[in-house]
This record gives structure tokens, sequence and C-alpha cells, in this order.
């Protein structure tokens, strides 16, 4: 994982197959900064790699070069990605692999491959800290991935065409029934079908006004607020959701109206979330949307004084609020501490801001205050 990215990454190849104009879409709205679930991915990689590379050279309590703490969750996930992978012998780290086999614009860099020699066998490894499951079938990241390094081997003078390729998706926080690792071989007959999809893919996208299409991925593009096939599959979602259904439908029916309503609410979804995205950056710029405010959010209480401060205080009042430091606000309030005491001792944090619906109340409440 790299914070350098091509014109055409094969992290996004995902998209540029099912999409074409997504790229150029993307283009207008470039990220201004990650965000703390990139930057939490961003730091597991960090360990992972780091680790894998020198054993154990990172542990808790040490801070990835991006400022995120390192958690219990990102060691067990570096071991599990050290585990999974076995010996370091001839593995490539997070290096930068020339896809340009697919467009000269084509590039990025797999977390992790190793190329046998004596086997004829390629293995790719990508490592997804997020929750949301990743499918190893067909693949389009790993596969782009594979004919870069399969391009390579090639000018190196392998012949290609017997090595078998394996790619993999270790996913330490996604369960499922398959597991946290999930491997795919993709067969030699097919990889030549899979690579010309992707490089028409590639020169499809990098044509000006290429054609946006609606697809499973549109809540992951940047671009999913501005992009009007988005919007024209959305509101058909809305029109249809308003029509009525006869009450017996035959299987067949049942079946295509749901999958209809399934992917229209898909679609809609995606569209709300770009367009909560836009007010949210159109509010915090200063300006007025109708409808729509930004409110604070709070999470659990937490103590806002030393810990010592706190045990002293439980004491006073014949209270042991230890813990291995401190228990909580609301345990100690389930001890009997006065909720006016705790209310001294600790507050909310302030977790940012959520979009909420005004009905016109705060408006109607500002201008009562002033008429008071």
């Amino acid at each position: 994982m790299s914070g350098v990215h091509a014109p055409l990454a094969p992290s996004g190849m995902g998209i540029t197959v099912a999409c074409a104009g997504s790229r150029e879409l993307c283009s207008f709205f470039p990220e201004d900064e990650e965000t703390e679930k990139s930057k939490e991915g961003t730091a597991a990689h960090f360990v992972a790699a780091g680790n894998f590379v020198n054993e154990n050279s990172i542990d808790i309590g040490h801070v990835a070069p991006n400022g995120v703490p390192v958690t219990l969750e990102m060691m067990e996930g570096s071991d599990l990605m050290a585990s999974v992978i076995g010996s370091p012998e001839g593995v490539h780290v997070e290096e930068w692999v020339d896809c340009s086999v697919f467009h000269p614009l084509c590039g990025g860099t797999p977390d992790f491959w190793r190329f046998n020699a004596a086997l004829l066998r390629l293995d790719v490894w990508d490592y997804k800290f997020g929750h949301r499951y990743v499918d190893v079938f067909e693949n389009w990241q790993l596969m782009t991935y594979a004919g870069g390094i399969l391009a390579r081997l090639q000018a190196e003078g392998h012949n290609v065409d017997r090595i078998t390729v394996a790619v993999h998706l270790v996913q330490p926080r996604n369960y499922t029934s398959e597991g946290t690792v999930r491997s795919w071989t993709i067969p030699i007959s097919k990889r030549r079908g899979y690579f010309n999809i992707i490089e028409a893919a590639c020169y499809e996208a990098m044509k000006p006004g290429a054609l946006c299409t609606p697809n499973p991925h549109c809540g992951d593009c940047d671009g999913r607020h501005s992009c009007d096939a988005l919007d024209g599959s959305a509101m058909i979602g809305v029109e249809r959701s308003g029509e009525s259904t006869p009450h017996t439908l035959e299987p067949g029916a049942m079946s295509r109206e749901l999958k209809l309503l399934n992917r229209s609410m898909k679609f809609m979804k995606d569209r709300a979330s770009g367009l909560e995205e836009m007010i949210e950056f159109t509010i915090k710029g200063g300006k007025r949307v109708p409808g729509f405010d930004l409110k604070p959010t709070t999470g659990a209480k937490v103590w806002t004084r030393p810990i010592k401060e706190v045990i002293t205080a439980g004491k006073m009042m014949g209270l042991d609020l230890g813990k291995e430091g401190a228990i909580t606000p609301l345990q100690a309030i389930t001890k009997g501490v006065p909720e006016d005491v705790i209310a001294e001792f600790s507050g909310r944090q302030n977790k940012g801001l959520k979009l909420i619906e005004d009905d016109g109340s705060k408006t109607r409440q500002a201008f009562s205050d002033t008429t008071k």
C-alpha cells in the first residue's frame, strides 16, 4: 500500500472496469485529506510490512508515520499476515510494479508477492484492514498486479504461460464462512481474457468524456455526488418505490422485482452518501443548505480530570473507583457517586459533526430567542 497512485491504479481497477467514466469524474474531486478509516488502514499496512521485514520491530504503543497509534488489532493482523505468507525468502514487500502492459499510465504497489521459479508459481497477497467483505474471486486489483508481475517475469526470460498464479486476500477484521484468508487461482485458460478486459477498460477510461455506468462500486466513487448516471438510476428507484405491486406474483416476477428494488436501493444509498458529503462540505464552508444543518456529536462520558484525582475523590466518599486506573463515569454513578460530582470530573468527548434533517425548529428557536 502506497500513498502514490498512478492515474490508472490497480487499487481502483474494480471501479475502472465497471465504469469507464469514474476516473475522469473523480479527477474533478481530488481527496484533500485521508479519512480516519483510511489513516487507520495505512497504519495497519505499515505495521504488517514493517513486522514482516523486521520481525516484531513494531509493537503496541508505537506510532505509525501518519500519526496513528499502533493497536492490538493491528498487531494481530500483522501476525496473521506473516503466518499466511510463511518464509520471507523471495518475498517482495510494497515494491512498485509497472503495469504498463495494460496501459502506460498503469502501475501500483502490491502489498506482498513472491515468485517461486522451481515451482513455477506466483503468489500475490493483498492485506485489507477494513471490515467490509472483499471478494478474491475475479478481483481486478490483484489480477492487475499479477499481470504487471508476469510481464516483468517474461522480460526476465520466464515462460509465463507455464506459471500458476494464485492471489490471496487477508482480512483480519472481516469474519465470514470463507474465513479471514481467501485465495483464488487464476485459470491459465482464462487469464488472457481477464487481461484483455483490464487493458480495454484502461484505454476506455482515459478517453475524454468516457461514459459513467451505475454499478456496485458507486459507493466507493469520490465523484458519485456529481454523477448524472447514478442520479438517474437513483431517481428510477425513487419512482419505482411509489408504484403499487399486485399481491399475487409468480416466483420469477418476485425475483426480478426484488433484484430491481435491491439494486435501486443500493444506487439511492450511494447517491445519498455522496450528497451528504457534499452538503457537509458546503455547510462547513459557511454556506447554508436549506433543510439541513450540522450538530456536534459526542461519545461516551469519560474522565476529564487526572485518574489519581478521580480515585482520591472516590476514596473521600468511601468508594473504590479504581480498576487498573479508574472505572468509567457510568460505573461510578452505579456505585453511588452523585451525578453533580461526576459532572465535575467528567465530560463527553467531541466526536465530530453529524448531518441531520432540519425541520425549521432551530430557525424558529433562534428567532424566538431574539424576541424575548
